[in-house]
């Protein structure tokens, strides 16, 4: 009888040991495994797969006095095309009429040493719900520098930004 009772004994203190040195040790990893998996299903749910595109380099020029800021709103790529489409909204801060604002904008490619100027004539109209936007062509390895050059008013006077009054205007 006490060969039975002590081979229950050996066998509940070698179930207890061998629970605990599972709790401590891990010998297969086995948590490490799962913790691992569930961090990657983790990230591929939160962070799905999408195309990513580079911003190019920009630059607004304004200043607080002006009576029409460009503001930055988006970049979007064009499908089949290095080329992205970046779109500036037009904040109106004065109280006279506008009836137009031209926006000029520089770019640089990298293996050219020149800068190119171009213009762009957005007409105001105020009775629209939306607030007037420029949408500027460029690549994403290009450097682009932005800024309104003039802005005509109803009553016919005209605005010239005197940080750029050297460039042409419409």
């Amino acid at each position: 009888m006490n060969r039975y009772l002590f081979r229950s004994l050996v066998a509940v203190l070698t179930f207890l040991l061998s629970i605990a040195v599972s709790a401590i040790i891990h010998p297969f990893g086995s948590r490490r495994w799962e913790h691992r998996y569930s961090n990657y299903a983790y990230h591929e749910r939160h962070c799905p797969r999408a195309m990513a595109f580079a911003r190019p380099a920009l630059s607004i020029d304004a200043v607080a006095t002006d009576p029409v800021k460009l503001l930055y709103s988006e970049t979007r790529p064009q499908p089949y095309s290095s080329q992205q489409q970046i779109t500036f909204l037009l904040d109106i801060q004065t109280t006279e009429p506008v009836s137009a604002v031209v926006v000029q904008h520089s770019s640089r490619w990298p293996e050219k040493d020149r800068w190119e100027v171009e213009s762009v004539r957005v007409p105001y109209d105020p009775t629209r719900d939306a607030p007037p936007t420029v949408s500027l062509d460029c690549g994403s390895d290009q450097t682009l520098w932005v800024w309104i050059s003039s802005i005509e008013f109803k009553d016919g006077a005209r605005w010239i930004n005197p940080r750029h009054s050297g460039e042409q205007a419409f």
